[in-house]
């Protein structure tokens, strides 16, 4: 589990020696995560397509898919370990990480968009128009805590108009090298 009691009972002192790197610490911190990793980003369709490919032309390399914050936790209710996904330094440690449209326009629910995502200390809360705290921390994206080597854009239309939610989690991204390509 990577929400220590540290983090999650006072974000603003951000001194947390416990986790040192969780989603929350790193997005309150804005540090980002250093990575070798490519991200992929492509149409739901063709995702498995895409990890095939990848798997018959390489050798040893690990790839992840990554199905946003929500899919993910989901997912953990039924297998604790599925939750290490959404730790940034684990996926930092990706060589590959495939993501689909749809995984990115809902994890924009989960950038800084949201004035929720890691809120967790009680002056954190007089700004909002809440008559009570949010049952529930929203965890933030662990694509926005790191910097990835490249991201790859398959069919970039999908992005080409900047105020779609794929275009604007896309341009949030952080990478040295940004490629696309359109079919």
């Amino acid at each position: 589990d990577w929400s220590s009691d540290v983090c999650s009972s006072d974000l603003e002192k951000l001194e947390c020696v416990v986790c040192d790197d969780c989603p929350c610490c790193l997005v309150a911190k804005k540090s980002k995560l250093r990575s070798r990793a490519t991200v992929i980003i492509c149409p739901a369709s063709i995702l498995g397509q895409w990890e095939q490919e990848i798997r018959r032309h390489t050798n040893q390399m690990k790839v992840l898919i990554y199905e946003g914050v929500e899919k993910e936790s989901r997912k953990s209710r039924s297998n604790p370990s599925a939750m290490r996904i959404l730790h940034p330094s684990f996926m930092a440690d990706a060589d590959i990480i495939l993501v689909s449209f749809v995984a990115l326009m809902s994890d924009l629910s989960h950038s800084e968009e949201n004035r929720f995502v890691c809120q967790s200390s009680d002056s954190d809360w007089s700004s909002t128009k809440l008559r009570k705290r949010k049952k529930y921390r929203v965890v933030p994206s662990p694509l926005l805590s790191v910097h990835f080597w490249r991201v790859c854009i398959d069919e970039a239309q999908r992005v080409e108009v900047t105020t779609t939610k794929a275009a604007k989690m896309a341009l949030k991204l952080n990478a040295d090298n940004f490629w696309r390509s359109e079919e």
